[in-house]
């Protein structure tokens, strides 16, 4: 009897325990302002304390949809609003942000803004808690070509520099096209594709990497049929 008591308890602990943990991973703080499409500043028992929705990522300010991104955020969290946030693994991101999912009346936030494609799932290992739901909540975007996943090249390459060359790749595959197994022209495509690469491998901005490399894959394909004799 004294062994079923004992483990009888050990389980109300342990119950215990879950709930008391998940009540330290879900603090309710408010929303002092939104920064941007992914980022707010929350006011919490210790301060204010700048938030990076984990697991998205939204254009920078100047990008295609950027402005979209950030009204969006600050309809669907108003200055005031309390909201609860969930963390993974690690709790802070190497700017110092709290790295958390944000949920508002049980709604997850992260997941509203990848679902209306103005946010692309990101995942930073180790913190891979959210990224199952977040793709499947972004499927239906990128099945309908939805926000982000709808742009082209022009809101891909976004630097003046980056801007130049493209408009040259262009220029020159046409070219191609018309006199193709022309190695002087395969070549200066080639330099194009590899300068447009080496640009978009040094961004800070992850939103646009994926589709633009997937591109720059296809015009290289494209140079490489086209350079045949």
């Amino acid at each position: 009897m004294k062994k079923v008591f004992g483990l009888l308890a050990a389980i109300v602990l342990l119950a215990v325990g879950s709930w008391v943990w998940q009540q330290v991973d879900a603090p309710e703080v408010r929303v002092a302002s939104v920064v941007d499409g992914d980022t707010i500043v929350v006011d919490g028992p210790a301060g204010q304390e700048r938030v990076r929705l984990l697991g998205i990522d939204t254009p920078e300010r100047g990008e295609c949809l950027a402005d979209d991104a950030t009204r969006r955020l600050e309809e669907l969290l108003p200055e005031g609003t309390g909201v609860r946030l969930e963390y993974d693994q690690e709790r802070t991101d190497r700017y110092g942000r709290t790295l958390a999912g944000v949920f508002r009346d049980g709604q997850f936030v992260n997941a509203v803004m990848v679902s209306e494609g103005l946010a692309r799932v990101v995942e930073y290992a180790p913190n891979t808690k959210f990224t199952q739901r977040l793709e499947a909540e972004a499927a239906p975007a990128v099945r309908d070509s939805l926000g982000i996943y709808g742009l082209g090249p022009e809101c891909w390459f976004t630097e003046p520099t980056q801007q130049v060359t493209l408009e040259m790749l262009t220029t020159g595959i046409e070219e191609l096209e018309r006199s193709p197994g022309d190695r002087g022209l395969a070549g200066r495509c080639q330099h194009y594709v590899d300068a447009l690469r080496d640009s978009v491998k040094r961004t800070r901005n992850f939103t646009f990497r994926e589709p633009a490399m997937e591109y720059l894959d296809e015009q290289q394909r494209l140079i490489d049929e086209l350079s045949k004799p």
